[in-house]
């Protein structure tokens, strides 16, 4: 519901998690010569509103960052991006977080990403621990209706935030997938698998499986003559 979870569904803990797109981003930064205080200025200013504003998860919060980052601010191109959500996806920890300091390291090195790191999580970390407290101690007191108030109000944050996630979710299938018949394939396949996992135990090795199983249908796709040109943009 709010623009971060507290704090990124774990994002304390994922510092080794974000070495990677670390440093696939870095290499941007390190070739701009816009001076570094000006860029953590730059880095600063688009991160601070997105704080208050960047509602809907994880998939939304993605569909952002494509948007003011790659599409307006011309921080990445489009094929880095993706690379970059790629292996957030592919690793533990929220993506969401590690696509923001992504973001920010591409623009101003490791203290950019820092700065967005810090300035997209602190408002949703300070707003859930203030109303996680506040109905710790009203609840007791509160009354019936009070309490079911509160539920309806939560309830219907609900198809909002699944509106916003399923728009992201469309805009950036859009990208990632295109209509390229192989990752459609892909894309298809692993919805279904997905379907099917009754369990997030099983989730997690079906997820790992899932993304091994991609990895090595495009490694074998690309070598194909036939297919070059599809791979050729990537290069």
């Amino acid at each position: 519901m709010f623009a971060a979870e507290a704090p990124r569904d774990g994002a304390v803990a994922e510092g080794g998690s974000t070495c990677e797109s670390t440093r696939a981003a870095a290499s941007t930064a390190s070739t701009d010569s816009t001076p570094l205080s000006v860029r953590l200025r730059e880095v600063a200013r688009a991160f601070l509103p997105m704080g208050f504003t960047a509602f809907g998860g994880p998939q939304a919060h993605i569909a952002l960052f494509l948007k003011e980052f790659v599409e307006k601010k011309e921080w990445l191109d489009e094929q880095r991006f993706l690379e970059l959500m790629s292996l957030g996806q592919a690793m533990p920890g929220p993506t969401s977080t590690q696509m923001a300091t992504a973001m920010g390291i591409a623009r101003a090195g490791v203290l950019g990403g820092m700065t967005s790191f810090w300035l997209f999580d602190w408002v949703g970390f300070a707003i859930q621990l203030g109303v996680g407290t506040a109905i710790h101690f009203w609840a007791e007191g509160a009354s019936r209706q009070d309490l079911n108030t509160f539920k309806m109000i939560i309830f219907g944050t609900g198809p909002a935030a699944i509106a916003l996630v399923f728009i992201a979710a469309y805009t950036l299938g859009l990208k990632a997938v295109g209509d390229d018949p192989i990752k459609v394939g892909l894309a298809l396949t692993t919805c279904t698998v997905a379907l099917l996992v009754d369990s997030a135990r099983n989730g997690a090795f079906v997820f790992l499986a899932s993304m091994l199983a991609g990895g090595i249908v495009t490694v074998v796709d690309s070598r194909r003559e036939s297919r070059s040109e599809a791979y050729a943009k990537v290069k």
